[in-house]
């Protein structure tokens, strides 16, 4: 835990340099491949956004609704509210105002990704308080953002409200393969042609050695 404090130590002392880097470090260690590790993700949720310092120095504030994506950011006056699409970012999605701020915002959407994937319940209870589904859904269609934060919001998606209860992964069978269509047609047709067989014995005899006579496999025969 003390490489982690360390390094959330320089975040609050850096509030206004911004380390994007650093988050980066972080989410390094949230997972390893596709297994989430939770006691560095709760660790990390836990210096980050459970340490009144670090909240108002390491961690941008954002708010978000379904017309409006804004952070707190500091301004002539103090600090005040900052739209991200209309005043942060070009109709092309170029940034064009606070782009420390915005490296570092999109460093800290995927952070938050990551301490909430592996379904960490823990995590994701303070994180959907600031991104609701009805904000995430209207700002992933925004092309007014560049695709990079749409990305990481779109990671926030999936993480948050997608792979969660009660929905379950459905894994293929191991002995399955796919069927190229004209074997499943041939698989249908031979399905068909059995149910036929039963209903229709009789006739059955000379339609199916015509069909198949060209077949490695031998007519049938019925006794």
């Amino acid at each position: 835990s003390n490489p982690l404090k360390f390094f959330v130590k320089i975040l609050k002392n850096n509030e206004k340099e911004r380390h994007p880097e650093i988050l980066r470090v972080l989410k390094s260690v949230c997972r390893m491949g596709i297994k989430a590790i939770a006691i560095n993700q709760e660790l990390i949720h836990r210096l980050l956004l459970k340490d009144e310092e670090a909240l108002n120095t390491a961690v941008i504030d954002t708010h978000m609704d379904e017309k409006l994506f804004k952070f707190i950011a500091p301004i002539e006056n103090g600090q005040g509210e900052v739209r991200v699409v209309d005043q942060c970012f070009d109709p092309a999605g170029r940034c064009i105002e606070f782009p420390n701020e915005m490296a570092y915002l999109e460093s800290q959407l995927d952070l938050f990704s990551e301490l909430c994937y592996g379904r960490n319940y823990l995590c994701k209870r303070s994180i959907e308080e600031r991104f609701p589904i009805i904000g995430l859904k209207e700002n992933i269609w925004n092309t007014h953002l560049p695709l990079d934060i749409r990305a990481s919001l779109t990671r926030l998606m999936l993480t948050i409200y997608i792979d969660a209860e009660p929905r379950s992964e459905l894994k293929c069978p191991d002995l399955s393969r796919a069927m190229e269509h004209t074997e499943f047609s041939k698989a249908l047709q031979w399905d068909k042609d059995y149910i036929f067989l039963l209903e229709n014995v009789g006739e059955a005899q000379d339609i199916l050695e015509e069909r198949y006579k060209d077949t490695i496999m031998a007519p049938f025969r019925i006794h």
